[in-house]
């Protein structure tokens, strides 16, 4: 993956769910990758979430993904001081990282140029939840 792969608007469908598989919400939005430095592009994205109790909400966030030879690293960028969130090796496509006491593991998969899915399996005592999500150009 390079950055170029991901320059420009994703529209963006996302699945919530418990990992026995009862859905706990969905978003419904668009993500943009935007070149930042040299190396870098800073990622927003804004969805539109609705939970299985028909609750609506607006959710943005910002990253920023730093291309290195063998990996990407994702950074928070608006928030945290710019902590870096966690690592892609290149080889795997797959990145792990605590936040607070729970443990995200991230896999990612192109499924074509304009198509890829991230699986975002969350565990830990705050959290315990799959969030998928697909996007597409």
């Amino acid at each position: 993956m390079k950055a170029e792969d991901l320059v420009g608007e994703w529209k963006i469908s996302r699945t919530v769910r418990s990992p026995d598989g009862k859905a706990q919400g969905s978003m419904q939005g668009v993500g943009h990758f935007r070149p930042l430095e040299k190396n870098q592009l800073l990622y927003e994205e804004e969805l539109w979430h609705q939970t299985e109790q028909k609750a609506h909400f607006r959710a943005r966030k910002w990253y920023r993904y730093e291309f290195l030879t063998d990996r990407v690293s994702i950074y928070f960028h608006n928030e945290e001081k710019g902590r870096l969130f966690l690592t892609i090796p290149l080889s795997e496509m797959r990145g792990e990282a605590m936040c607070n006491q729970d443990q995200y593991i991230l896999t990612w998969e192109w499924r074509s140029k304009s198509c890829y899915l991230t699986r975002y399996l969350i565990r830990g005592p705050k959290k315990n939840t799959l969030i998928e999500s697909e996007c597409i150009r």
